[in-house]
Parts: C-alpha cells; structure tokens; sequence
C-alpha cells in the first residue's frame, strides 16, 4: 500500500513546478496559526519581504480529505486550494487564471508517479477546479481557487 504521505509530496512536488516559478509558495499541508500576521507570513513568498497588504500574498497547499479501498485499488481525493492577492492595477486575475491553467496543465499527464494515476474516468479528468472567486483570506482581498484532485494505485 502506497502511503498518503508519498501521494501528497508528489502532488505538492508537481503544484511547486508551476507555482514557484510564478512568485508563489506551495505548502504540503493545510496551514493554519492563530493570529493573522503569521497566517499572512505563511502565504507571502519570502523573496518578497513580510508586508503583504500590496496584494503580493499568493500561496497554495493540498489537503487529503479521503482514502477510498476496495480489493483491487486505493482512490484517494485531495483538496488543493490557492489564494492569490487582489491587485487590480496588475491585472491579478488575469495572472491568477494563468497559475490555474498552468496546475491544470500539470495534473493532465499521467501517472503522478510510477505507480500513482491521476486521470481516472470515474472520477474526472485530473485536476478539476470547481470554485475561483475573491475571498478576504488574512484580512487580505484575495482570489482563491479550490479543486479537487483524484489519485489511484492498485494493490
């Protein structure tokens, strides 16, 4: 059996190829702290300094919300989410749609690894983006996107 642990820093590993290369930062866990300035540093890529409040927060992570066997193979379902600060100025969202378009680009190839698809006909044709929109995240305005992401081994 395939640890969940290994899928998800493959799948981190794979979100990190996209969005490092755009200013951003890929957590391989859901990230939380309790107070608002940490959470802030935790989505501000540090090449850009710790005063998020110019719309430079743009941070992603993946979450495992379920583990589905039966006698022949493990389906596994993953969160990922992303969130992207508003700046009309910079055309953000233009620039937060290409970042999805670009994950959506990487989750399209299968296997994820040697043993691990990601393109399951059951289940959706990779990375599938269901909601972007802007949400206050941090006291910031942001975009966010959530989707969901399929994974299966066999036994």
């Amino acid at each position: 059996m395939i640890a969940a642990r290994t899928i998800r820093a493959a799948i981190a590993a794979q979100m990190a190829e996209v969005i490092d290369p755009a200013g951003g930062i890929v957590h391989d866990r859901e990230r939380y702290v309790k107070n608002v300035s940490g959470l802030k540093k935790l989505y501000l890529p540090v090449t850009q300094g710790t005063d998020n409040d110019d719309g430079t927060l743009h941070g992603w992570f993946v979450r495992h919300s379920a583990r589905l066997p039966d006698a022949r193979h493990v389906t596994d379902h993953w969160l990922i989410q992303g969130y992207m600060g508003f700046s009309d100025e910079n055309s953000s969202e233009l620039s937060f749609d290409d970042t999805i378009d670009a994950l959506v680009s990487a989750f399209s190839t299968q296997p994820l690894t040697d043993d691990v698809l990601t393109v399951i006909a059951s289940e959706g044709y990779g990375l599938q983006i269901e909601s972007i929109q802007p949400v206050l995240f941090a006291g910031v305005l942001c975009h966010q996107a959530a989707g969901r992401l399929a994974t299966k081994f066999f036994i």
